[in-house]
């Protein structure tokens, strides 16, 4: 087993299956004052939606708010309870870890401009702590994980141990998904995927910097390499 790479149709016809409907996605664009960097493209969130709509969420978790602009992109396209951590304070510990040098550039824009696309909004709940020391316990479970906060080894396993814990395993179409694979910045992430996927069905989208995953289902998605 490996990772398996696929087109982005793929994913789209997900929800032209699910739904004999159009699909309209609202959309934040972001703007000087907003944007700092890091954010995933607009064919990313495009497929971000698809992945969401397909798992039909009641509740959503995401790691890694940033400036809230996934967060935001969540909340305008579903009725979900959406729960989301982030590292809060950039901490000496946390400068002791050694944490990747674009992560650190990442938490200060953030402490910079706030998580300014969601202030003010319902059905979000946040929560300023170390991903990696959060008690997740105490949590319901989630229909749709996004995994988009620390790239290192030490947060980036961690994360994904406890979004497998934390996902429903009554909802057959519940997803978990990772951004950055495959970015020069990033090594350690592409490469735990990579290790990863040889034992679980994971799905690299070309042409982006997304994998995801369908944990509660044996899924045969059409392959780019046939």
């Amino acid at each position: 087993m490996s990772l398996k790479f696929i087109r982005p149709h793929v994913v789209f016809n997900l929800i032209d299956q699910a739904e004999d409907c159009f699909n309209e996605m609202r959309l934040v664009v972001p703007n000087r004052h907003t944007y700092t960097g890091g954010s995933p493209t607009l064919l990313e969130k495009a497929l971000i939606y698809a992945l969401m709509k397909y798992a039909n969420p009641k509740r959503i978790f995401e790691f890694g708010t940033y400036v809230g602009a996934t967060t935001r992109l969540f909340h305008d396209n579903s009725q979900a309870q959406i729960y989301t951590i982030d590292i809060g304070n950039l901490t000496q510990e946390i400068l002791d870890k050694e944490v990747n040098h674009a992560d650190i550039e990442l938490i200060k824009k953030t402490q910079a401009a706030g998580s300014n696309h969601i202030k003010g909004l319902d059905r979000i709940t946040k929560i300023l702590c170390d991903s990696t020391q959060y008690d997740y316990s105490q949590l319901p479970t989630f229909d749709f994980i996004w995994i988009d906060g620390g790239h290192d080894l030490f947060v980036a396993k961690p994360d994904t141990e406890h979004a497998y814990q934390i996902l429903d395993k009554t909802n057959p179409n519940a997803c978990v998904a990772w951004h950055d694979y495959n970015s020069d910045l990033y090594p350690e992430l592409t490469q735990y995927i990579n290790e990863i996927a040889n034992d679980r069905d994971i799905f690299y989208i070309e042409g982006t910097m997304l994998c995801f995953a369908l944990p509660n289902q044996a899924v045969d998605l059409p392959s780019s390499l046939y």
